[in-house]
Parts: structure tokens; sequence; C-alpha cells
């Protein structure tokens, strides 16, 4: 497996992803996958960017999706190309918040499922991710990420 951060390389054509890097009162929204080899690993929740979609729009869609949850993007903060055994990605991690009333109107959604947790970076080391966002854990400056 190849992981590097992006600078202009292009090996094959890569497919483009979005992960949100949900923060929430100094905590991290993380989230297992469910079905093939990365089966229950810890990821960073997001998905592929949709044809003429905005890296900002994309993760709208997908954490909307996936978790009925409203975000607000702020920035991309990293950008690493991943290359698995059957595809390679190029993963946008952005950083987005949420409110204490976009997460009261999902009751018990992301407070009580066991595939979704809230995590303090200092827990990452503690449950297993998947390879690219293992990297991206080491590359995220955790303290700035906090400031705003």
């Amino acid at each position: 497996m190849i992981t590097k951060e992006i600078a202009g390389s292009n090996l094959r054509s890569p497919i483009e992803v979005v992960a949100g890097v949900v923060v929430f009162q100094k905590k991290v929204l993380v989230a297992k996958r469910k079905g093939g080899y990365l089966h229950d690993l810890w990821e960073f929740p997001g998905g592929k960017i949709e044809d003429g979609e905005t890296f900002f729009g994309a993760i709208l869609r997908e954490l909307k999706e996936e978790l009925n949850l409203l975000v607000e993007p702020l920035e991309k903060i990293l950008v690493l190309q991943h290359e698995y055994p059957e595809k390679e990605v190029r993963l946008h991690f952005i950083k987005c918040k949420t409110t204490e009333q976009a997460l009261s109107q999902i009751p018990g959604k992301l407070i009580e499922n066991e595939d979704v947790k809230w995590i303090d970076p200092v827990s990452f080391p503690r449950i297993e991710f998947c390879p690219a966002d293992q990297i991206a854990m080491t590359r995220i400056n955790w303290d700035n990420l906090f400031l705003t």
C-alpha cells in the first residue's frame, strides 16, 4: 500500500473521495466501515465525490445521507492519495463543525450507535482505523484544528 501527500502526482486515475473531520466540543466524529476488506475499521465519515460536485457539497451530502448529520464545512485540511489493492483513492479531508442543535435533531443516532463515536484525538491509537485514515491522523494538526 502506498500513501502520499498530494503535490501534483498522478499514477493512475484515483477515485475522488471526501472525508469529514467533524469537530464538536474538542472531539472528532469517527464511524465504522461496513462491508469489504476494511469492514469494521474506523474512518472519518464521507464518500465519493459525484460528477460536478464540490468538495463541500460532497461532504454535506455524504454526512446527511450516511448519518443524517448537518454540518458546516470550513476548510480542506489535507489531501492524501492512497493505493488499496483494488483501487486508488484521493482523499480530501474537510474540517467541519456541527452544533448541539443539529445533534439534538437526530436522537440517539450519534450517541448510542456503537458504529459511530465522538472521540478525543488522544484516543485514536486505541481503536483500529483504515490505513489512509491512520496516516491522516498523524498529519492533521489537532491543536490548531480545535482553535476555530
